[in-house]
């Protein structure tokens, strides 16, 4: 039962680390394109892809630990 309890915690642990982690990126990205409000909109539409696939593959390497885990 212990162990139990250990997994959910390291779960619940290694989640609030990608969610925080998720967040600071998006917080970075926003204050960035805030600085470049002056510069053309490509560059500016260019970044905001840049950020949805470094979320997106935040998303498959914590869906690739989730498959070592169980």
């Amino acid at each position: 039962m212990s162990s139990v309890i250990v997994a959910f915690g390291v779960i619940v642990f290694v989640g609030f680390v990608a969610i925080s982690s998720i967040l600071i990126y998006v917080i970075i990205t926003t204050s960035r394109i805030k600085a470049i409000k002056g510069q053309p909109k490509k560059e500016i539409e260019e970044l905001m892809d840049r950020a949805a696939k470094n979320t997106k593959l935040m998303e498959n390497y914590l869906q690739y630990k989730g498959r070592l885990w169980f």
